[in-house]
């Protein structure tokens, strides 16, 4: 295993990382391509018509996977809108400085930002039940053969389980551990972010357009496995670097 000398610096460079993310999520679904404007602004949709053109005709991802919550204000209320909070609100409670010079607004940075994990997890169950995940985009083929849903479950159920244990955590004061469960319940979540990424730069050069239907599908699926892999494994090795550098601070004050 890769441990460097110095993990302050590759946790720096994870952290610009993660932080990255976030400011690419806060866009997806503020703005562009995600975003819960379709139908809200006719500004937003013209721009968003061009990306949509270049998709339905050289794209990896069906059109409609972007514009499937188009209707759908409780979806928008209940995950979209909180998951671009929860998202602003990462890079701040990831920050040594900020969280020991202003402790009292990282509390309540804290409370909406596991607020926002409930709201979350809710939209995820109504986007279960209505049938939206991104298998659903292609209604024209037949099921996949492998079910992209009980991994959707799987992933919520443990987004909201490392959130609520590292709050309890949290209360009890035992703050290391806290924050090595908020790592992982990050990691739970931003692995979209890096699915998206992958997409474009590892299946892009691998499949050239015309791209089937059953390869988007299929591409979807696999870069969504991918991300979880990568997001979970960058979190397990941020702990052990954290585990490092407290050791190297308690054997620094010894």
């Amino acid at each position: 295993m890769l441990l460097p000398s110095d993990p302050s610096t590759t946790l720096k460079y994870l952290y610009i990382a993660t932080t990255g993310l976030c400011v690419m999520m806060i866009g997806w679904t503020l703005f562009v391509p995600g975003s819960w404007l379709f139908g809200r602004s006719q500004v937003h949709d013209e721009v968003a018509g061009w990306y949509l053109e270049y998709l339905r005709q050289r794209g990896l991802v069906p059109p409609e996977f972007f514009t499937k919550y188009q209707g759908h204000t409780l979806i928008h209320v209940t995950h979209l809108l909180p998951s671009a909070l929860w998202c602003a609100a990462v890079p701040f409670q990831l920050h040594d400085r900020f969280r020991t010079s202003f402790r009292r607004i990282h509390r309540w940075i804290g409370y909406i930002f596991f607020s926002c994990v409930v709201l979350m997890a809710l939209g995820l169950c109504i986007i279960l039940q209505r049938d939206l995940l991104f298998e659903t985009s292609f209604p024209d083929l037949p099921p996949p053969l492998v079910s992209f849903r009980p991994i959707v479950l799987m992933d919520t159920l443990y987004f909201v389980g490392t959130a609520f244990y590292s709050l309890h955590l949290a209360k009890k004061r035992q703050f290391w551990k806290h924050q090595r469960w908020v790592v992982r319940h990050i990691a739970s979540g931003l692995f979209i972010a890096i699915q998206r990424i992958l997409i474009a730069v590892l299946f892009g050069p691998l499949y050239p357009p015309p791209v089937s239907r059953e390869v988007q599908r299929s591409i979807f699926g696999q870069a969504g496995i991918l991300g979880m892999i990568i997001s979970f494994g960058c979190a397990e090795y941020a702990i052990l670097l954290l585990d490092m550098k407290n050791k190297k601070k308690e054997d620094q004050s010894t």
